[in-house]
């Protein structure tokens, strides 16, 4: 299985040419929104069970109170450049929380076409309280044939508890 990392967001550690290290925006205080970057490339071979690694949350937050804590995605579009060859499908979701939680299944590296995911699924989507990462998770049809080019944005906020 590999794991393809979002250039936006990872950058790769100099002692290793496998090893990458998250570089985005870390929420420290409720009630700011952020955007991160999504240029994720899916190479020729990408087969079933691959990863892509779009965003990590890295956030561990406590849920006793308020009730309503916690990381929130308010917008998620993704762009593919041209047909990643064949008809490779994947999940886009949490790793832990919910796989799918952002669509099953989904044709986007088919074609050049954009997926702004609709609002009515994200608000249904899981609330984020601990470390996870957000991710395509390549699930049929592959290999894929041909190079592509997955950009776009998530836009995010974190509602916390931010005492002394």
């Amino acid at each position: 299985m590999a794991t393809i990392y979002n250039r936006a967001a990872y950058k790769q550690l100099p002692q290793s040419p496998t090893r990458f290290e998250f570089d985005g925006p870390f929420p420290r205080a409720a009630g700011l929104g952020f955007r991160q970057q999504i240029n994720l490339l899916v190479p020729v071979g990408t087969v079933t069970g691959d990863i892509g690694r779009l965003f990590e949350s890295r956030e561990n937050i406590a849920v006793a109170s308020p009730q309503i804590s916690g990381f929130y995605v308010r917008r998620l579009v993704i762009t593919s450049s041209a047909n990643a060859g064949g008809t490779m499908t994947f999940n886009l979701g949490w790793l832990t929380a919910g796989a799918s939680a952002f669509g099953a299944s989904l044709t986007t590296i088919q074609s050049a076409t954009t997926l702004d995911v609709p609002i009515a699924t994200i608000q249904a989507a899981p609330v984020i309280v601990t470390t996870d990462v957000l991710a395509m998770s390549f699930n049929a049809a592959g290999p894929t044939t041909s190079l592509c080019t997955v950009t776009g944005f998530i836009e995010f906020d974190v509602v916390a508890p931010t005492g002394p």
